[in-house]
């Protein structure tokens, strides 16, 4: 039995899956990079490279949980370098999250603000 992988980048989690869901919509690429987790306080993000939309493909389910399919290793990265160390993902199926947080103020849970 293969044990799936898991790769954090940052709050963005990549959780490797052996099968696509149903009914999920594609993600057009428009750059050489796809932005999976937007800053929201320090002004950076984290990207995956996209060198190749044949080989490196995005999906959105109607939740808007975000998947991708990569036939070749595909870095996940930050434009500004001090903030995480690039991480390469093998080829695969991988879901895409944002890590939570439990707000005791609030009272609730929440991604976590980067």
């Amino acid at each position: 039995m293969n044990k799936l992988r898991h790769y954090t980048h940052g709050e963005v989690n990549f959780f490797e899956t052996n099968m696509l869901p149903n009914n999920l919509s594609k993600v057009e690429v428009k750059d050489s990079f796809y932005i999976v987790g937007e800053s929201e306080t320090h002004g950076n993000d984290h990207r995956v490279a996209v060198l190749d939309k044949q080989k490196v493909e995005f999906f959105e389910d109607e939740k808007g949980t975000l998947y991708m399919r990569n036939l070749t290793e595909t870095n996940v990265y930050c434009p500004n370098k001090d903030r995480h160390d690039t991480v390469t993902l093998q080829p695969g199926l991988w879901e895409i999250d944002k890590s939570m947080e439990y707000d005791y103020l609030e009272q609730e849970l929440r991604a976590v603000v980067d």
